[in-house]
């Protein structure tokens, strides 16, 4: 049975060389780059380029060399701990300012917004379903909740319909943006609701109207994350019960005929016990009391006439 939480085979992820990883930051540039040529960055609802100094960037990458049919090497290669890996994406944390202060060690009082961090995933399509943005995820969210002790995560879901989308086009983008959503429920994120018009399209061609698109809100505060935790504990602990169940422990036949006698000899000794002797005196005289006839005829209280 596999661990949720275990790494995915031929996963590997890392830092970019300005947080001290070993991803330089070209190569990261020549990934956005893919990513933008297959549309997979249409979701999300700030750029990368956003990502601060103290911001979390852990860039995905997948061990091998990957070629495309057009090309003679589209996904250049970088070496990682030995091995050769291309890029399949990226993931980020958007540290909120007050937490930014903190790891600056800078003093004063805390002016920023709420205590909420937002957390942003791109993967190429060829990369999907894979386990590589569930494991990525959790390793992000462990950071932001286990490590900052930050209060609340949210995840903003960009819906990319375009006003020159065909009927058909804008289904397919709204159901993509819904199963988007349907992952982040998975890690026990909650849909907050909608925001109309929020954001507007970054692929605005210079003269042409501004195109506004909605953003799907979704969030999961620290509680939540710590009982999604302890279910998962629970869910292992069931699942390794079931897998290696507790052994019963047979009885030999000496116990068995020992228990079997114990039984047959209380029972003879429940049948030789004589019931008590009862009399009707015992059932009706009270020895002073007033019987049930002198309660129903009324006692003393009739006379003779």
């Amino acid at each position: 049975m596999s661990n949720p939480s275990s790494k995915p085979i031929g996963l590997e992820i890392d830092l970019l060389e300005t947080q001290g990883g070993k991803v330089p930051l070209e190569y990261f540039h020549k990934l956005i780059s893919q990513l933008q040529k297959n549309h997979s960055l249409d979701h999300l609802s700030a750029s990368p380029a956003s990502a601060g100094e103290f911001d979390v960037v852990y860039i995905i990458l997948s061990k091998g060399t990957l070629y495309e049919e057009t090309e003679t090497n589209a996904y250049e290669c970088i070496i990682i701990d030995g091995w050769s890996c291309w890029p399949a994406g990226f993931a980020y944390l958007l540290v909120p300012p007050n937490r930014r202060r903190e790891k600056a060690n800078i003093s004063g009082g805390d002016n920023g917004p709420s205590d909420t961090a937002d957390i942003k995933i791109a993967l190429l399509p060829i990369a999907q379903t894979r386990g590589f943005g569930r494991f990525v995820i959790r390793t992000l969210l462990s950071h932001a909740f286990d490590a900052l002790g930050i209060r609340r995560v949210t995840a903003s879901i960009l819906c990319p319909i375009q006003p020159s989308h065909s009927v058909a086009q804008k289904k397919q983008v709204g159901f993509n943006t819904k199963q988007l959503c349907w992952i982040f429920e998975k890690f026990g994120f909650k849909f907050e609701g909608i925001s109309r018009g929020a954001l507007m399209s970054m692929s605005v061609v210079e003269g042409e109207e501004p195109v506004w698109h909605d953003v799907h809100r979704m969030s999961m505060l620290i509680t939540d994350y710590f009982q999604e935790k302890r279910s998962l504990s629970l869910s292992a602990m069931r699942s390794f019960s079931r897998e290696f169940p507790l052994k019963v422990v047979q009885q030999s036949p000496w116990e068995i005929m020992i228990q079997r006698q114990e039984k047959e000899k209380h029972d003879v000794e429940s049948w030789s016990k004589r019931p008590n002797d009862a009399s009707a005196n015992d059932a009706c005289g009270n020895d002073g009391e007033a019987s049930d006839d002198e309660t129903v005829l009324g006692g003393d209280e009739i006379s003779e006439k």
